[in-house]
Order: C-alpha cells, then sequence, then structure tokens
C-alpha cells in the first residue's frame, strides 16, 4: 500500500472462530474468518486498529454504528481494552485474522477467549482498505467543522507522515488548518539493571547495564513489537547509560531500525561527582536528602537538582519535537524521564500528596504534540503487556 492513500470508512462483520489454541497458560491463540475481512486494514499507530467486539454471556454479538467520529459501541457489545489482546496478522487473501488473547484476569473478553470454540462468533471492526490517491505535494480535505475529528484520526496515520504532505480542512468560513507538524515520541523505559540503591551508583560511569532478565524483557518487547507489527518508527534513540543504549540495541530489530542517536539529555538524574560511588560512601560524604524537599539542591557537585533535572526533560521534549517533525521518535531512557514527562506535561502526580507513578521496565509511554494547536496528549503511559508471560521482578526499583 503507497503512502498516498486514505481510508474510506470502516468495515464491520459478524466472523467466526476457525480454530482455537493455547500457546501458553495464559494467552490463547483464535484464527478468525469472514468474508468480509478482504476489505479491511489494520491500520497503524493512533489510526483507526481491528477490534473484536465480544458478545455478552448468552448473546450474540452486535455491529457498532459508524458515524464520523468513528464507532459507537451499543448495548450488549465489550468494546476492546488495552492489552487484553493483539492482532498478530490480517491475511485479506484468506478472509482471515489471527488474534492473540490473554485469559490471565477477570474480564468478558478473557472468559470468552478461554471458552471460544470453532464456529463461535465474534463482532469485528476496523478500517475499509486504503484507496490510492494521485500523489500531490498537497492535498486539501473539502469538508465542515463536523468532519475534522474523524479526519484527524487518519491524518495521524504513519502513512501520513512525511515533510512533503500538508493537509488542511477548510469550513464554511474558509479557514485552513495544517497538519504539518504531528510528532509521535514513545518513551520506553530500560529493562531491568544491574542498578539501585545497592552497589556503585549507576550514572554514566557506574552502570553495569541490563540483567539477564533485563535482557528477556527487552527482547520480550523485540517480539511484540515486530510480531504485532505495532511500531513503524522513523527514529531510534538512547539515553548515553549503559542500561538504557543495551536496551536499545534489543528492541531496534523490532522497529526495524537501528540506533541512530544516543543522547545525556534522555539520561536519568545526573549523579555528577557521585558517579560510581558506593551509597554508603555517598551517605558519609553527602547526607542524605530527600529531592523533592529541596528541589534546588544538587545530587553531588556537577549534578542535577530536582528543578534542574525536570528543566532538561521540558527542554529534551521541546528539542525533540523541533528535529524530528512528522515523525515518530522511540527514545529509550528512564523512569526519572518518564515520571518527569508527565510532570512538566501534565502536572501529575502533584507533589506532597503521596501519589507515585512508577514506569515498569521496558514499558511504553506515547505522547503526541500537534504544532498547530501547541498541545500535548497522553496516548499510552506504561503500556507492558508484553511482560505477561515472564515472572514478577525481584530487582530492586530505580531508574
Amino acid at each position: 500500500m503507497g503512502d498516498d492513500a486514505l481510508p474510506l470508512g470502516f468495515v464491520t462483520c459478524i466472523a467466526r472462530v476457525r480454530a482455537a489454541h493455547w500457546i501458553s497458560s495464559r494467552r490463547r491463540r483464535l484464527t478468525i474468518v469472514d468474508e468480509s475481512l478482504a476489505q479491511m486494514e489494520l491500520g497503524e499507530g493512533p489510526a483507526p486498529a481491528v477490534r473484536l467486539l465480544i458478545p455478552a454471556p448468552g448473546h450474540r454479538p452486535h455491529l457498532p454504528t459508524v458515524s464520523p467520529d468513528g464507532l459507537a459501541y451499543p448495548d450488549g457489545v465489550v468494546p476492546p481494552t488495552p492489552r487484553t489482546f493483539t492482532i498478530r496478522r490480517l491475511d485479506r487473501a484468506s478472509r482471515s485474522l489471527l488474534v492473540d488473547i490473554v485469559t490471565g484476569h477477570d474480564g468478558l473478553g478473557a472468559r470468552w477467549a478461554a471458552t471460544a470454540e470453532p464456529g463461535a462468533e465474534v463482532g469485528v471492526a476496523g478500517p475499509k482498505t486504503f484507496a490510492p490517491l494521485p500523489a500531490a505535494e498537497h492535498l486539501v480535505l473539502l469538508g465542515d467543522e463536523t468532519a475534522i475529528p474523524a479526519i484527524e484520526t487518519v491524518l495521524e496515520d504513519s502513512r501520513w507522515r512525511s515533510s512533503n504532505l500538508t493537509a488542511a480542512f477548510r469550513g464554511a468560513d474558509g479557514n485552513g488548518r495544517s497538519y504539518r507538524g504531528r510528532v509521535h515520541l514513545i518513551l520506553v523505559r530500560h529493562g531491568e539493571a544491574h542498578a539501585g540503591f545497592h552497589g556503585p551508583i549507576a550514572g554514566e560511569k557506574g552502570c553495569r547495564g541490563l540483567t539477564e532478565f533485563g535482557r528477556k524483557q527487552a527482547e520480550a518487547l523485540r517480539d511484540h513489537l515486530a510480531g504485532a507489527d505495532l511500531m513503524q518508527a522513523d527514529v531510534l534513540m538512547s539515553s548515553t547509560l549503559r542500561r538504557a543504549v543495551e536496551t536499545a540495541q534489543i528492541i531496534a530489530s523490532g522497529v526495524g531500525l537501528e540506533l541512530s542517536d544516543q543522547r545525556r539529555d534522555l539520561c536519568e538524574v545526573l549523579t555528577g561527582e557521585a558517579d560510581g560511588m558506593e551509597w554508603s560512601e555517598y551517605a558519609a560524604r553527602y547526607g542524605s536528602f530527600d529531592m523533592e524537599a529541596e528541589p534546588d539542591r544538587v545530587f553531588a557537585p556537577g549534578g542535577d537538582s530536582w528543578n534542574s533535572f525536570h528543566e532538561r526533560v521540558r527542554s529534551t521534549l521541546a528539542r525533540l519535537v523541533e528535529e524530528h517533525e512528522g515523525k515518530r521518535v522511540v527514545a529509550v531512557c528512564h523512569a526519572g524521564v518518564i515520571m518527569a514527562s508527565m510532570r512538566v506535561l501534565l502536572g501529575v502526580p502533584h507533589p506532597g500528596n503521596g501519589t507515585q507513578m512508577r514506569p515498569t521496565n521496558t514499558g511504553l509511554t506515547e505522547w503526541g504534540w500537534d504544532s498547530e494547536r501547541q498541545r500535548w496528549t497522553l496516548h499510552t503511559f506504561n503500556d507492558s503487556g508484553h511482560l505477561l508471560e515472564l515472572p514478577e521482578p525481584t530487582h530492586t526499583w530505580y531508574g
């Protein structure tokens, strides 16, 4: 399918399970078939994706209604929830959909998947096959303001990201709106590392890289991204810390890129002269303190304070969207950087209320930037469904 394509709405159908088998103790793989699947497109990134519509117990599945704003789910239809299922493959030639469904939790979708047998019915909805359009440097989509929400979603699709394409809407007032300046920034926390509040302080000198379990986490993320065809990235970068670099190198094949950029401004709180020092020595030399309670005190000479770290993250985010306009950027970084992005862009969690946000090792957090509106949107926080088949980590939490 070429880049010069436009989705022509949705396809909905009542499909049937052709085959079902367990691929692990908590994951079941279903092959779902229907003639209408020949007209369906998977969709990429934030564009409309194929969805399964699980029937309520004792009911046949119902299909959603289609409007310019997308799909509306009627009573008796259970919309999909994040990380419940993964679309592995859509084969239009055989009119089949290969789906992995997680059954290791108490939800209607999980219960249905655990018992679904060949012949079972399920609703399927997804974007219609993209139809090619004539190549053009500029494309003007005409319509009133009610069409904008639906078309905006289309324009966020990776197939529209190019430096020579501008799309605009023109309403009754004749005003246009440009969508050239969109950026998708996926922040990935590194895998479990030889870093924590024990041993050497793990800055650029003290970091000893990933643990064996951390490598397994990164490999699980790589396989998930490659198998589900979820991530069509333009740039893969990491911080300069060894644990982030190793994670990026492992997931590179999953996003179809090589690690092209290592940036110090993506590092965890810089520890200055304390880098590589044992924590016991640090306590004897500098004492202990709460960075939030003393926000202007540096960790150690040459290092970050709480305030300077957050200002670094703020300026780094602004620089990344300026440097990578119209692209999808995957940045392997640290828990502190991800949490700082939440604080500087959303203002959460509020300081002093005891609330914490702890990104999981290899969890995905996706931000979208719209330069026209000067607005950030949080699409995903800490998506870590790829870790469901791994045991719980035992390592001390650290950035």
